[in-house]
């Protein structure tokens, strides 16, 4: 799968379908995986229908049940927002609604980070999670200025440690952590005069004392060039005995 096909994967896993209104954790009238409606106008747009039946809701039953899930408890699990609404989203809308909302999401993460097409297909799953998540106005680098200083920089693996959302489940977190991980771990090191990038270059190595073997031996060399030869001493000639006389 792709990268955009792997996020909607994801969200989906981890927001579940819920075809009623409901307030997410930070009090947000939702509906389907994950969809925010912001005000009660925007429910007009949604396909619904009455529940346990086929007729479609008209705008004033949206704008009802928008009203009924807002004026609820908050910080109850989705489940429960259930009695508090007397429709549903009609088939396929919910699938419908997370394409828009992840496509937005992609656009989004092109507009805040430069060069986001260009990022390891990891590193993007990853933002765009976030970015569904948190939201074009909040993710912003104000907010989380460490975490866009690693993305200036690609690196990634600081990126992980910057990516943790409070309001968001410890395993959804690990997971997208991992992903920035395996994008550090799969980008390679670009060669660099003097080592290569992302590696400690080495100490050059210190001056030993002395002339180096090779010059040494050409500078001895040159001397004894320049040094006159020696002569080889003569032997001196051995005095010959006079030969003895006949008597």
């Amino acid at each position: 799968m792709g990268t955009r096909e792997n996020a909607i994967a994801r969200v989906q896993r981890f927001e579940g379908t819920i075809t009623h209104m409901y307030q997410d954790t930070n009090a947000n009238v939702t509906i389907g995986i994950g969809h925010m409606i912001p005000n009660e106008g925007a429910s007009t747009g949604l396909s619904m229908v009455v529940r346990g039946s086929t007729t479609a809701a008209t705008d004033e039953q949206k704008k009802a049940d928008y009203t009924s899930v807002q004026a609820a408890p908050g910080g109850m699990v989705a489940g429960k927002y259930k009695p508090y609404t007397k429709l549903d989203l009609s088939s396929g809308e919910a699938a419908n609604l997370l394409g828009t909302d992840v496509d937005r999401a992609i656009s989004d993460c092109g507009t805040r980070f430069s060069g986001f097409s260009s990022f390891p297909g990891l590193a993007q799953e990853a933002l765009i999670d976030m970015m569904f998540n948190i939201g074009l106005t909040n993710f912003t680098r104000a907010k989380w200025p460490k975490l866009f200083t690693a993305i200036d920089g690609k690196k990634w693996a600081d990126a992980a440690n910057e990516s943790n959302r409070p309001e968001v489940p410890a395993d959804r977190n690990a997971e997208i952590k991992k992903l920035f991980n395996d994008a550090a771990a799969k980008t390679p090191m670009v060669a660099v005069s003097g080592g290569v990038r992302g590696k400690p270059k080495k100490k050059a190595m210190a001056k030993k004392k002395g002339m180096p073997k090779k010059k040494a031996k050409a500078k001895s060399k040159s001397r004894a060039a320049r040094k006159p030869p020696t002569k080889p001493r003569r032997k001196p000639k051995s005095a010959k005995r006079p030969p003895a006389r006949k008597k």
